[in-house]
This record gives C-alpha cells, structure tokens and sequence, in this order.
C-alpha cells in the first residue's frame, strides 16, 4: 500500500507539471478551491468509508466471532451510556424544529455503532497468531511482549517490528520465554487508493461536487 501510494503521488506531481489540473476540459472536472493534492486526500476519504464498512461486514460474515464480540460490546454500560448520548443532537435540533438538521445527526448513533462493530473486527478478525519464526519487519504487536518485566515490544509502535526487535524475541523463543506472539494485519487499502486516483483525475474534488449538488436540490 505505501508503495502504490508512492507511486500515485509521483503520478499526480508529473500530470501537475503537464497542467492536466489546470488545463483539463472533460465537464465532470470540478477545479475546487484546495490543490490537486488535498483533493486526492479528500476523494480517498470518501471512497474509504464505505469500502471499509463493506470489507469488515464481509470479515464478520467469515467470522461469526465478530458478531458475538459486537454484541458484546453493546451490553457494556459504557457503550449504552454512548449510544443514548449520541442521540442528544438528533433530539435538540428535533425540538427546534430543525427537521432536516435532525435528519443529518440522526447519522451519529449510526457512526458509534458502526464504530462499536470496527472495533469487534480489529479485536477478532484483524488480529492473528503467528510463531516467532514468521515474525517480519514493520509487523504491528497485538499485544505488547513483556520478558521477566522487561518490555521487549510495544504494541503502541505503529511502524513495526524492526530487525533488532525481532531478533530479540528470537532469542528469548529459543529460551523458551516466548513461543508465539499476537500480530495485527490490516485492511487492503490499495483498491481505495487507486479509486481515490481515478476520482482525482475524472472529477477533482468529488466532496464539493456532492455537497453543490446537495445545496442545488
């Protein structure tokens, strides 16, 4: 994913220096107000949202766990506490008479649930076991590794397991202090990245062009 994000990234800075931005005629072309480079970062966030949604309901589908981790988590006070609250706007702008407003922040308890089910796919369907041997550089920890108190690993480093970390945890699996260890894995994010591309290049910034036709309506 960082590589084909590298890669449309010099694509975009050499269609730049060609003028395709500025000099393009196609109709669906929207030049917005911010440059071409914040408008792939605009499109990406579009087009991920429902990809993500869709990518965890069919790992929940692989994965019954997932469901019951969800239920789970909908029992906890905290997350009922959560729920009721997040419908607080939906019922102020209700009873200003603020109907369409209502209608938007009626989208809130969706996100928290939604969100309450991507936190269950990370903890069950993001997560696997491997044996130490398979351990790879930039490897995210599920968990953090502690040795005789020692942290030798911290599951709070988003950039991986370097060369020297695995090393270590070799070493301590061939002392029989560690046998295997809990990796996360993420979601495949290269099919939104080259959508995002294609978005950027066809319509510009997508975000204005939904939001202007929301206002035209």
């Amino acid at each position: 994913d960082v590589k084909l994000l590298a890669g449309i990234g010099c694509s975009l800075g050499f269609l730049n220096s060609t003028n395709y931005f500025t000099e393009i005629s196609s109709p669906l072309y929207l030049e917005g107000i911010f440059p071409y480079y914040i408008d792939y970062f605009i499109n990406l966030a579009i087009v991920s949202s429902p990809y993500i949604i869709i990518y965890s309901f069919l790992l929940g589908l692989i994965k019954p766990q997932v469901f019951e981790e969800f239920t789970g988590y909908l029992g906890k006070r905290n997350s009922i506490m959560l729920i009721l609250l997040s419908f607080t706007p939906f019922l102020l702008a209700l009873n200003l008479g603020m109907n369409r407003l209502a209608l938007i922040y009626l989208s809130v308890p969706i996100l928290v649930l939604i969100s309450l089910y991507l936190k269950a796919v990370e903890e069950i369907a993001l997560q696997k076991t491997v044996d130490v041997g398979e351990l790879k550089e930039g490897d995210i920890l599920a968990n953090d590794i502690v040795v005789d108190g020692r942290k030798v690993a911290s599951k709070r480093n988003m950039e991986g397991l370097d060369r020297n970390q695995i090393t270590e945890i070799k070493r301590l699996a061939s002392e029989g202090k560690i046998s295997n260890v809990r990796v996360r894995w993420g979601i495949r994010f290269a099919p939104i990245l080259f959508l995002a591309f294609l978005l950027t290049l066809i319509f510009g910034d997508a975000l204005e062009i939904i939001v202007a036709s929301i206002l035209t309506t």
